[in-house]
């Protein structure tokens, strides 16, 4: 396979390779960061980020087979636990997402549910640490970001975490406000079915 990629592709992909494994001992600590990405092991500390249910793998796809990841900011307690250990239980969802086959070629899209969420719960060092994750060092491709139902603060300080993204993830950023039969009807446009999108959202999928 290797034999097939031209200098600059293997260059890229070894830097590539490099960032992720830097960023995994930055986030997971020299300790667990070449410990397998499982709960007994290097997650073994971060059951209270990932019971929270801030970051979950739906089990549904869209309509083109990418893996749909569900965000609720709202049940976000930055007092429960270090951001280090929600960035954790990020990793964790995308590894669980990686297992599957097709999402490795396909790739995943986020759907964000803010609905509920305060000003305070806005963690812009955590959300800069989801972005860096996302953007450059998880080994995911990320198809596109929905952001269901934003309340009005958020909006104010979208410009901000735009920023963060750069240019290629906010081309993939979508926002979508009205009922909730108006934001139903609009994200099944980009192939999220009702089917597909978790109950909290007005779908039919059970987290």
């Amino acid at each position: 396979l290797l034999s097939s990629f031209g200098p600059k592709q293997l260059k890229l992909a070894a830097l590539r390779y490099a960032k992720y494994w830097d960023k995994r001992v930055e986030i997971f600590g020299p300790e667990k960061a070449f410990l397998p990405l499982t709960l007994s092991q290097a997650l073994e500390d971060d059951g209270v980020a990932l019971s929270y249910g801030f970051i979950s793998l739906t089990g549904t796809k869209d309509a083109s087979g990418r893996a749909i990841v569900f965000l609720e900011p709202a049940k976000q307690d930055k007092s429960k636990y270090p951001r280090e250990s929600m960035c954790r239980a990020l990793w964790y969802v995308a590894h669980a997402a990686l297992e599957d086959e097709m999402t490795q070629r396909r790739g995943i899209v986020i759907l964000v549910y803010p609905y509920g969420a305060k000003i305070s719960q806005m963690d812009r060092a955590l959300i800069r640490m989801h972005v860096d994750s996302i953007k450059s060092c998880l080994p995911l491709r990320l198809s596109g970001i929905h952001l269901c139902h934003p309340p009005t603060f958020l909006m104010l300080v979208l410009p901000v975490f735009k920023f963060f993204m750069g240019k290629r993830m906010r081309n993939r950023l979508q926002v979508h406000s009205g009922s909730k039969e108006k934001v139903l009807k609009h994200i099944e446009m980009f192939g999220l079915s009702k089917e597909a999108v978790p109950e909290e959202l007005g779908g039919n999928a059970k987290l």
